[in-house]
């Protein structure tokens, strides 16, 4: 039996090895960054894929399972995905957890209230339009359209699986300092595209936009709807039809995951551009390069909107 000593103990360790660190994600850019960072010493859920919503979500067998079976989760935080809160404490209540709308060493921005953009319109009740613009003042969520942000983040993101998983931390570390390469990359390609643009006021499908804005000065100059997943208020859309049909908005924005028809309503009879972006990248494939590909078509929207 002595022979089979030396093949026993060269078996032993891959025997013994710990399974792959099992990260789960809320959104695809989230995931994206991560599988970035994380390369293939971990394993990467993604929660909400292209046909599900950010707001509202209902959890598959194999979602939960991958929840209480994770070691850690990387997500934006409850003002983005509420209902992934509730699931975390009794899903995953032992997991670690890095939640990247609260990480230190950025500043976020906070909800606007665009409230007085229908004060243009006819004297209707506005009423309901104050109703859905509950989240007035507080921290908007959408801050991964700033790769600036993303680029800090992505130290915060090195930490977390480092301590997660600490011999494979040389790994972690020389994927980040590609990530924060690419980001960087990606941000002065974007600002050097936007920047030629012409100074024109436009119009987004929901006040999703401003960290891009920001990050680039191309400031929205009113939202169809206060709410993503909601129609416009008549009086909201009456006065963005003003606006539209008097001259002074060139250019209208659409989500690929709302209806075009208030698109169509606010442009009819007039030439105004038109233009469809995609903040989540619901029809691009998830993965490493998702984030790049979803940051570069909203930038190309713009420029085809804004342009000459």
């Amino acid at each position: 039996m002595r022979p089979l000593l030396p093949l026993l103990l060269a078996v032993l360790p891959s025997l013994t090895r710990a399974e792959p660190l099992r990260i789960v994600t809320d959104i695809a850019p989230v995931h994206s960054l991560i599988s970035q960072i994380a390369g293939d010493a971990a394993e990467v859920e993604l929660l909400v894929d292209g046909a599900s919503s950010a707001h509202h979500f209902q959890f598959t067998f194999r979602q939960a399972e991958a929840l209480q079976t994770a070691d850690l989760i990387i997500w934006m935080g409850p003002a983005l995905t509420p209902w992934l809160d509730d699931a975390l404490t009794s899903l995953a209540p032992e997991a670690a957890q890095l939640t990247l709308l609260e990480a230190p060493g950025w500043t976020p921005l906070t909800v606007q209230d665009r409230t007085a953009e229908a004060d243009h319109a006819d004297d209707h009740d506005h009423s309901h339009d104050h109703a859905h613009n509950h989240e007035a003042g507080q921290i908007d969520p959408h801050a991964w359209l700033d790769p600036q942000i993303a680029a800090h983040w992505v130290q915060h993101v090195q930490d977390a699986l480092v301590t997660a998983d600490p011999d494979n931390a040389e790994r972690y570390a020389q994927n980040a300092e590609t990530t924060r390469a690419k980001l960087e990359a990606l941000d002065t390609r974007i600002a050097a595209q936007l920047a030629v643009l012409p100074d024109r006021a436009f119009v987004v499908p929901h006040d999703a936009f401003q960290y891009f804005g920001a990050r680039y000065d191309r400031p929205a100059a009113g939202v169809v709807t206060l709410v993503d997943d909601q129609p416009p208020t008549p009086d909201r859309l009456a006065a963005l039809q003003n606006r539209v049909r008097s001259g002074s908005i060139a250019c209208v924005l659409t989500d690929i995951a709302a209806s075009d028809r208030w698109t169509a309503l606010l442009t009819e009879g007039t030439d105004v551009r038109t233009a469809t972006v995609d903040p989540l990248g619901r029809t691009l494939d998830p993965g490493p390069d998702h984030y790049e590909n979803t940051l570069t078509a909203l930038a190309d929207a713009y420029s085809s909107c804004i342009g000459d």
